[in-house]
C-alpha cells in the first residue's frame, strides 16, 4: 500500500526498490484493500483503534471507487488519451 511505501521511503537508509510507473506497462494493475478499517485511536496521533462499525461498507466503497477509476482510465486509453495524462 502507498502509505506503507511512503513511510519506508521516508526512513530509507541503503535500501533500493523499483516501482512500476505504468507509463510503459500494459499489464493488469494489482490493487490491495484492507479486510477491515478501524476507528482513529482516542489518545494517539497515529495508529488504529477498534474495528469501525461501518468497516464493511467502507471497504466496499474503496473497492467500488477503485473499480470505477480503473474503468475511467481504461476508457481514456481506448479513446486515445495519452497514457501520461490518463494516469492523472
Amino acid at each position: 500500500p502507498f502509505a506503507l511505501a511512503r513511510q519506508l521511503g521516508k526512513h530509507q537508509v541503503g535500501l533500493v526498490w523499483n516501482e512500476v510507473s505504468r507509463r510503459y506497462v500494459s499489464s493488469e494493475p494489482e490493487f490491495w484493500f484492507p479486510e477491515e478499517v478501524h476507528r482513529a485511536p482516542v489518545n494517539a496521533k497515529q495508529g488504529a483503534g477498534n474495528v469501525h462499525e461501518w468497516s464493511g461498507s467502507a471497504v466496499g466503497s474503496m473497492v467500488n471507487s477503485t473499480r470505477d477509476t480503473l474503468g475511467l482510465y481504461e476508457n481514456l486509453i481506448i479513446s486515445g488519451v495519452a497514457p501520461e495524462e490518463a494516469r492523472l
